[in-house]
């Protein structure tokens, strides 16, 4: 099983930019995003799309950990979103809600969401991006069951994740930050085995933290 962890984002991101931009091994489309210590922040809590790829190839089963820290945004404007693209074949070099053919894990909080697909409050999404401009919601999933708590964590909480997916079935399972013994699954509904070259950090109208 090959194993993701952001510190190899970190360690890649602190190569100088032009450097690694020509390598094509990894850069930022939009959002405002630096290194503070062992972490990496998205500080800019008004775009809608902001991204960081990695070059990092998934092939069979793949785990990724991390643990991500809301920062700021979601108390402005009542809406913040953070999530991950796996398998990602080549990412955007620009503005766009897809990001190639790839699978977005995505966790939202909107107070008023512009569609009904989308449960008020907080939510879980999954997302098959079939192009840099053209997205497919294959799941949507209520958790304001688990809001209240979520909520009342205190602010400077790191929030652990932890995803396995399996390439060849896409069988992915997220594993619930609270209680590492359960896991939550989700099927990508893939009808043949999945290759990626990438993975991408996304966040939309909050500021966030990621690390391991």
């Amino acid at each position: 099983m090959k194993k993701f962890v952001l510190g190899i984002l970190i360690a890649a991101v602190m190569i100088p930019f032009g450097l690694a931009a020509q390598q094509g091994e990894m850069g930022y489309i939009h959002g405002d995003w630096e290194i503070s210590g062992s972490r990496l922040y998205q500080n800019n809590v008004k775009t809608s799309i902001a991204k960081a790829y990695l070059a990092y190839p998934q092939e069979g089963m793949v785990e990724y950990n991390f643990n991500v820290r809301l920062e700021k945004g979601l108390w402005e404007d009542g809406h913040a979103g953070v999530g991950i693209h796996l398998f990602v074949d080549r990412p955007s070099r620009g503005f766009s809600w897809g990001e190639g053919h790839s699978y977005l894990l995505w966790l939202n909080y909107d107070q008023s969401p512009a569609s009904n697909a989308i449960p008020k409050g907080l939510s879980a999404q999954v997302y098959r991006s079939e192009a840099n401009h053209r997205m497919v919601l294959l799941q949507s999933f209520d958790l304001s069951a688990v809001e209240k708590v979520v909520m009342n964590f205190p602010p400077d909480t790191l929030l652990p994740v932890r995803i396995t997916a399996d390439g060849r079935t896409g069988l992915v399972r997220v594993y619930d930050p609270l209680d590492a013994s359960l896991s939550y699954p989700v099927r990508l509904g893939n009808t043949r085995p999945l290759k990626g070259s990438y993975v991408t950090l996304r966040t939309n109208s909050g500021g966030f933290s990621f690390g391991y």
